[in-house]
């Protein structure tokens, strides 16, 4: 099977590069300020995309707030940087898409320290951000802490359709709903969170024909889907394939991106013109998905 490791054409992937560009100016005066930069690892994770960020950054603007600009994107991108260090202490992941960790180049004492610094900045930044959102400070803490609190239920056991639905509502949808909230675009949380759901989806679908989340233990939908049908999780790929579950995965994520379309459509087609590439790539990589690439 050539499965790729992303969703994104290589057009796409080269707009959502440019526009994380963007806004590394801020990224990189927060990093300067709170002594980031002095750290190896933030300083090679400063060179990464952070979908959360770009996000933010689409907001602010959407939302008439673009003065927030040089805070709330760089509050979203260390708050991300912060997941992914708790994700790979506590997953044990030396390797992902193929590539060496933090954990697998320099060690767990120096991910833990990089992790500290990141708090450390998420914590500088919500306080002064509370100027325009208020209770700003508590909904970074929590973004953070719900997300360890569900990805650790996420990955006890696999759960039922209906929880997994739930769960993922819980880790994924309150999180980008978050994401607006921090960008002083409430009026963009559900938007937000039905996208967020869409894509992350999507990644499970693609994970699960890597070979990843085969332990047993971790739900996903995709996961979920196909114990529910078999009775059992299954590992041969001909069957999952041709499975029920895999097309209503599908169809799940099909939903959430027409409502992304539906809501989206409400603002000035010139300002959500890159939101709307995003939806229309995961729309054609969902709809070819698995047929052109098995």
């Amino acid at each position: 099977m050539n499965i790729p490791y992303s969703w994104a054409s290589p057009e796409v992937d080269s707009l959502i590069k440019d526009e994380s560009s963007k806004l590394k100016q801020a990224r990189d005066a927060i990093s300067e300020r709170f002594g980031l930069s002095c750290n190896k690892i933030a300083r090679e994770d400063l060179t990464y995309v952070a979908m959360p960020e770009i996000l933010s950054g689409q907001y602010c603007v959407l939302s008439g707030n673009e003065h927030l600009l040089t805070i709330s994107p760089p509050l979203q991108a260390f708050l991300a940087y912060a997941i992914s260090i708790y994700d790979t202490i506590a997953d044990h992941h030396l390797y992902k898409d193929g590539k060496p960790t933090f954990l697998k180049t320099y060690g767990k004492d120096s991910v833990l320290s990089a992790g500290e610094l990141y708090r450390e900045a998420i914590s500088k930044l919500s306080k002064e951000l509370e100027k325009e959102v208020c209770g700003a400070t508590r909904v970074a803490e929590e973004m953070y802490l719900n997300t360890i609190k569900w990805d650790k239920l996420r990955n006890s056991k696999i759960f039922s359709p209906r929880k997994t639905l739930l769960l993922q509502n819980k880790l994924v949808g309150e999180h980008a709903y978050n994401v607006a909230v921090l960008s002083n675009a409430r009026e963009l949380g559900n938007f937000s969170s039905c996208l967020v759901n869409a894509i992350t989806t999507l990644e499970d679908l693609i994970d699960l024909f890597h070979g990843e989340d085969f332990t047993g233990k971790k739900t996903t939908i995709p996961i979920s889907l196909l114990v529910d049908e078999f009775g059992f999780l299954i590992q041969d790929y001909e069957a999952i394939k041709k499975s029920r579950a895999i097309q209503r995965t599908k169809e799940y994520i099909m939903e959430r991106i027409c409502s992304s379309k539906r809501m989206l459509n409400r603002y000035d087609s010139k300002k959500t013109l890159f939101l709307s590439k995003i939806i229309d790539a995961i729309s054609d990589f969902n709809g070819r998905f698995l047929a052109e690439y098995l």
